[in-house]
């Protein structure tokens, strides 16, 4: 059975979601610590960590995810089809 683009793009969202829920109770459990997902860490908390080296490198690979791409695409598309 092959999945399509569109469904996994539609799994990773879901994914995406449940991520962001486990980490907003964690930060709602714990008052001393910072608690981000990866994806809306601060750049200054990224570069701090040794995650990001380079500014530049690190937004060329944001920029080029397909995967991201794909879900502003729809999400334009869902707009602009709604007006």
């Amino acid at each position: 059975m092959s999945t399509t683009l569109k469904e996994k793009t539609k799994f990773q969202q879901l994914a995406n979601n449940f991520e962001h829920y486990c980490v907003q109770v964690l930060s709602d459990e714990n008052d001393k610590t910072n608690w981000y997902h990866w994806t809306k860490a601060p750049h200054e908390v990224l570069f701090e960590s040794g995650y990001i080296h380079s500014y530049h490198q690190y937004r060329k690979r944001e920029c080029y995810n397909p995967i991201k791409m794909e879900i502003l695409l729809e999400m334009l598309v869902w707009i602009l089809s709604d007006k």
